[in-house]
């Protein structure tokens, strides 16, 4: 009786160990993983943000154009907006750029008069709005 004691207490042991050791090996990396895969430096985003579409679209078409960059220092995450102003209309030409980790961009762009806005655009479509608008020469509706 006293073997069988010993033996029951030895495999719910093993079984125990066993089960962390499994448990260890599946949620351990990713938790690692996840940790270090995320953050980005300050130059990355800004690398990601000047390679995309719109971002040089936007310049191309507007050389003096001004930019505004806002790093987060966790690293996870970077904006960055770019715009153009036609002073005589009140007409702003705004490109959103967004990136969570530095793995993908998401962009948006926007045509705003007068604090209202006109036009707004995302993804896809961003860097061929800003290569064909003319939001710009219109005249502001009061």
């Amino acid at each position: 009786m006293e073997a069988v004691k010993r033996v029951t207490y030895y495999v719910g042991i093993g079984i125990s160990v066993t089960l962390f050791g499994l448990w260890l090996a599946m949620v351990v990396p990713g938790m690692v993983g996840n940790l270090h895969l995320d953050n980005a430096t300050e130059e990355e985003y800004l690398a990601l943000f000047r390679g995309h579409a719109a971002y040089v679209a936007m310049y191309e078409r507007f050389p003096n154009a001004v930019e505004e960059f806002i790093y987060h220092d966790n690293g996870r995450e970077g904006e960055m907006r770019v715009g153009v102003r036609n002073h005589d209309s009140g007409t702003e030409l705004v490109l959103s750029l967004s990136s969570y980790g530095a793995e993908s961009v998401h962009a948006g762009v926007g045509c705003e008069s007068k604090n209202r806005q006109v036009e707004w655009v995302t993804g896809l479509f961003a860097a061929d709005f800003i290569k064909r608008t003319d939001c710009l020469q219109r005249q502001a509706v009061d």
